[in-house]
């Protein structure tokens, strides 16, 4: 196993892991105060983990069929898996400040997610160019 199939599914495991403590803290609340409804931030975590959790896993898979050297590789790894860790912490952190929304609550919040969201386009690119690049034998 490679250092970037390492980062990846340990990523992963690691982001469905804490869905699955986000979903608990949900359910616990949720049990002793039937009456409030559920956080939207709350929900937006429990996703967010989720889907970053399975999308690391699936990159796993992908990430190999690259060729490109494992340096690449782990850098595209690496920067995939901090940036699902440093989402998923900002939306457990937005829950426990109550903060609802992250986009109209601004300033860092927002900023963020853009990087975040930026960065992700780029590393899922770059594996998508080299799997295209693989499979056309370029």
């Amino acid at each position: 196993m490679s250092n970037a199939e390492s980062w990846l599914i340990l990523g992963g495991l690691f982001n469905l892991f804490v869905s699955i403590l986000v979903a608990y803290a949900l359910y616990w609340v949720r049990i002793h105060r039937p009456e409030i409804p559920a956080h939207k931030s709350a929900l937006v975590s429990h996703k967010l983990i989720l889907w970053n959790g399975f999308l690391l896993l699936g990159l796993a898979v992908a990430i190999e069929q690259t060729n490109f050297t494992d340096s690449v590789n782990t850098l595209l790894a690496a920067s995939e898996v901090i940036v699902s860790l440093l989402t998923g912490g900002q939306t457990i952190l937005s829950w426990a400040q109550n903060i609802p929304d992250e986009i109209a609550a601004g300033g860092w919040r927002a900023r963020l997610i853009g990087i975040a969201n930026m960065i992700h386009v780029l590393a899922i690119s770059g594996i998508l160019y080299g799997v295209v690049r693989n499979v056309l034998g370029i």
